[in-house]
């Protein structure tokens, strides 16, 4: 009696339900593609695409930089010094001044894990809070004792680019220049909120919602990047511009650049010809295979079948399966 309990259950079948969605028997669109739609499609896709494209070398066109020039090998450390940088023709407002950083790995992982949104956030805390998240730069001398943990902390934050750069003057006057409006809105009204004043630590920067340390604090993901530091609600004319600017963030030991440059931007933001060349190149190879499949469709035309011959059969009744084409009929 036992033994044939055993038998059955071990003979319980594990065929899915006879369900639509367990038998693949939903109502799917299943087309027939002969040679005119799949030309007509290809050149529909050339055409969008080559729109697309010239569009975005349009937009790169209207967007204006003037010369990137190098200034940390024109001065030393801790020294304020000037610099001339070159604007060959106008451009139109507003526009942007970046510092450009090249050699500089902001996307080691370790550095980029290496902070505390929490405390960011300006949310009590922890040493045990911090000792994981802001690795290796947690506090000084790796104590234990809030008093001495960094506010900030993490390599991002104790890394902050310190150069200065404190004046642009063209024919002796001063260009007037905002950092409002460079940071993110979400990151100023949600990220980034100060501590509370009774927080005990080393204060590293005095205030956590300054624009200049949450545009530092989104790392970059490529060596070479540019980061906005001040906006300039007016057009500049073509000519050269004195800027003035105080030496502090050391590159040499990993071989680094720093640069400058003033840009505008378009509706798609500064000045990249990248993606306008990968829509134009897929309107190339659409347009291609196109005439391609135009060509061999005229010259080797082959003779299709009627498609009023495919029956799709869905009688599941008699065990079916999940349907499959019958063949056509001898009439």
């Amino acid at each position: 009696m036992l033994s044939t309990l055993c038998c059955r259950r071990k003979a319980k079948s594990k065929r899915p339900p006879n369900t639509a969605i367990h038998q693949q028997r939903l109502r799917a669109w299943r087309p027939i593609l002969t040679p005119i739609p799949v030309i007509l499609l290809y050149f529909l896709i050339s055409i969008i695409f080559a729109a697309f494209g010239i569009a975005l070398f349009v937009a790169y066109a209207q967007t204006v930089e003037s010369d990137e020039v190098r200034y940390d090998n024109k001065c030393g450390i801790e020294k304020t010094c000037t610099l001339d940088i070159k604007v060959d023709e106008k451009i139109e407002g507003p526009v942007f001044f970046y510092y450009v950083i090249d050699n500089h790995f902001a996307n080691y992982r370790r550095f980029v894990r290496s902070r505390s949104d929490y405390q960011l956030r300006g949310e009590t805390y922890k040493y045990d809070d911090l000792e994981t998240p802001c690795d290796p730069r947690v506090s000084r001398g790796d104590s234990e004792s809030e008093s001495q943990i960094y506010l900030p902390c993490g390599l991002i934050a104790r890394n902050i680019f310190l150069d200065n750069f404190w004046s642009l003057q063209y024919k002796g006057k001063t260009i007037p220049w905002s950092k409002d409006d460079i940071a993110w809105e979400d990151d100023v009204e949600h990220k980034f909120k100060n501590p509370p004043d009774d927080q005990p630590g080393i204060r590293g920067i005095a205030d956590f919602k300054d624009p200049d340390f949450i545009v530092w604090m989104k790392v970059a993901p490529f060596p070479f990047y540019r980061k906005l530091y001040r906006k300039i609600d007016q057009d500049l004319e073509p000519g050269t511009y004195r800027l003035e600017y105080e030496n502090n963030w050391v590159v040499s030991p990993y071989d680094g650049e720093k640069s400058v440059l003033l840009s505008n931007t378009s509706w798609i933001g500064g000045k990249n010809l990248m993606l306008a060349i990968c829509f134009i190149v897929v309107s190339g190879i659409s347009l291609l295979l196109g005439i391609l499949f135009l060509l061999l469709t005229l010259i080797r035309r082959r003779r299709l079948g009627d498609p009023g011959d495919l029956k799709f059969d869905h009688d599941f009744k008699n065990g079916g399966g999940s349907g499959g084409v019958s063949p056509p009929s001898k009439e």
